[in-house]
């Protein structure tokens, strides 16, 4: 993503939990080159958005309301937290269970990104990010499954 700039949208990560890349010094590089860095929360019931801390006192890391970043938050949760609409967001990196040659991920089962990927529109990029182990010869696509734009591996 060398030709995003940062008056082209903001940079959508994820916050790692087990096994998946920790992208927090992604996020400081980013911050530290004027993007504005935000990430995903469960809204409800198979229900995701991208929300950037708005609250001074909170620190503009990876960190989300919910102690598990799968479990909805509720209103009161999202205090001090500001939706960003998918049409302001210029990068959306992914993560997965695996990925494959031809773009595609197999996520944890739960459809967040690929719903928001759906409903995203097409300018919006979408890389998925893992390691060299989680590349196979292809994983099981669905009709409603948006090809990624890049899978970056190590």
């Amino acid at each position: 993503a060398n030709n995003v700039r940062p008056d082209d949208g903001v940079i959508a990560l994820y916050s790692a939990r087990g096994s998946e890349m920790d992208l927090s010094i992604l996020a400081i590089q980013l911050g530290a080159r004027g993007f504005q860095v935000v990430y995903p929360i469960v809204t409800g019931p198979g229900q995701m958005g991208f929300y950037r801390v708005v609250d001074g006192w909170r620190r503009q890391r990876s960190e989300t309301p919910a102690r598990n970043p799968l479990e909805p938050v509720t209103a009161e949760q999202l205090d001090g937290y500001e939706e960003v609409r998918p049409q302001d967001i210029a990068v959306i990196v992914t993560p997965g269970i695996a990925f494959d040659a031809q773009c595609y991920r197999l996520g944890f089962g739960g459809g967040f990104y690929d719903r928001y990927l759906q409903r995203a529109p097409r300018s919006v990029r979408a890389y998925g990010v893992g390691f060299s182990v989680q590349m196979t010869e292809g994983v099981p696509v669905k009709p409603h499954d948006r090809r990624l734009d890049a899978v970056v591996v190590p």
